[in-house]
């Protein structure tokens, strides 16, 4: 799924001017980075142009000029998902060759290591979640639920055992929401633990929390196969 980022055309239907060639798109490109700062902090109906302003270090009209808010927020939200895309493929280097155990460690390193680095993703998603609730729909937020199908398919390709469709959801979902609840919320969850919610620590205790959970059923579904 594809959401168009705005700045392709030169003009929308209310006349505002998007910008050409270079100067255009480095104004949208810092526009971008200063709403995603503010986004992961503070949820969709509650983020102003004028916070996204002040963060940026420019007038709150130039926005106008580029985006609507529904248009700045899914200009980050395609950013953040793309970025994670990539990622993503990443993770799944090599671990069809390995056995289970060795192959879901090696995956969580490599996920819970980049969403410490740039956990922009699950702030997004802890930020706005329950806003959806409440507001109806977060523009862009079907991006999330396309990669979540992305994420699905890429693991079934990988991981060894016999899956079907649903119980693959089930496995790819709950781990996946798992990750933002711990890492979105980590001030919170870390105090809990008594560790600092950045640290070692705090990271290795939800690899080991996740390894606990979701191992056996890989497992099962390894022998499961083997059977066959």
């Amino acid at each position: 799924m594809k959401i168009s980022i705005p700045g392709k055309n030169k003009k929308c239907s209310k006349d505002r001017w998007r910008g050409e060639g270079s100067k255009g798109a480095a104004t949208r490109k810092m526009i971008i980075a200063a709403g995603r700062r503010v986004f992961r902090s503070h949820p969709y109906q509650a983020a102003s142009f004028r916070m996204i302003a002040q963060e940026g270090g420019f007038s709150f009209t130039l926005i106008n000029h580029y985006f609507t808010k529904a248009e700045l927020f899914e200009s980050v939200v395609e950013e953040v998902m793309e970025e994670l895309l990539a990622a993503s493929k990443t993770w799944m280097e090599g671990l069809d060759a390995m056995p289970a155990e060795k192959g879901l460690s090696l995956f969580l390193d490599r996920v819970l290591a980049y969403l410490f680095n740039k956990p922009d993703p699950v702030l997004l998603l802890m930020q706005n979640v329950a806003e959806g609730d409440k507001d109806g729909e977060i523009p862009g937020f079907d991006r999330f639920s396309a990669y979540v199908s992305e994420a699905k398919d890429m693991i079934i390709r990988v991981a060894p055992g016999e899956y079907d469709s649903e119980q693959a959801v089930w496995w790819v979902y709950s781990m996946i929401n798992l990750m933002i609840v711990y890492i979105g919320a980590s001030s919170y969850h870390a105090k809990v633990l008594g560790v600092a919610p950045r640290s070692p620590e705090y990271r290795n205790w939800i690899k080991q929390s996740l390894m606990y959970l979701f191992l056996p059923r890989l497992e099962r579904s390894v022998k499961s196969k083997k059977l066959q």
